[in-house]
């Protein structure tokens, strides 16, 4: 049996398929971890390809696929990804990747909106706060950029370069 970087390197080759009987019968977890090492590895769509078509309900799936799928700028599907992982195990973080996604296809209203989820969630995610600073300037609300950005300071001084 092939390592995971050997497997990544047959599929980037295109020596294997995500569809072939070495990689479909990989077990859940096998999966999963051959899927992290493409993503990490900036293959994507190979990413992508290996979890798209899984059925199992798990964070790490949903998780792995809207990141590739944002990677891959394809912003609409990392959406429904981030969505079907807040279903599963709802997170800051999960929150902040779906505004993202829903801020670079220019809903700002939708995205501020999921930003502030995060926030509820968390309220010392960084990024969050930053993006809904951000969405509010977008949206000419200066004195609510104003508001996160203070916030941002205060639970980081450090972090002045981010609100300027």
């Amino acid at each position: 049996m092939k390592n995971n970087n050997e497997l990544m390197v047959d599929l980037r080759d295109g020596l294997v398929s995500v569809l072939d009987s070495t990689i479909s019968n990989l077990s859940p977890d096998a999966k999963i971890k051959l899927a992290n090492c493409c993503h990490k590895a900036g293959l994507h769509a190979i990413c992508v390809g290996i979890l798209e078509h899984e059925t199992w309900p798990r964070s790490e799936i949903q998780f792995l696929i809207g990141d590739a799928y944002y990677d891959l700028a394809r912003f609409e599907e990392s959406i429904i990804a981030s969505t079907k992982l807040l279903d599963i195990e709802p997170s800051s973080i999960a929150f902040n990747n779906r505004g993202q996604a829903y801020a670079v296809t220019g809903k700002f209203a939708i995205a501020k909106a999921v930003f502030l989820d995060a926030i509820k969630y968390d309220g010392t995610n960084l990024s969050a706060i930053i993006s809904a600073g951000d969405l509010c300037l977008k949206l000419e609300d200066g004195l609510g950029a104003v508001g996160f950005y203070e916030r941002v300071l205060s639970i980081d001084p450090n972090n002045a370069t981010s609100v300027i």
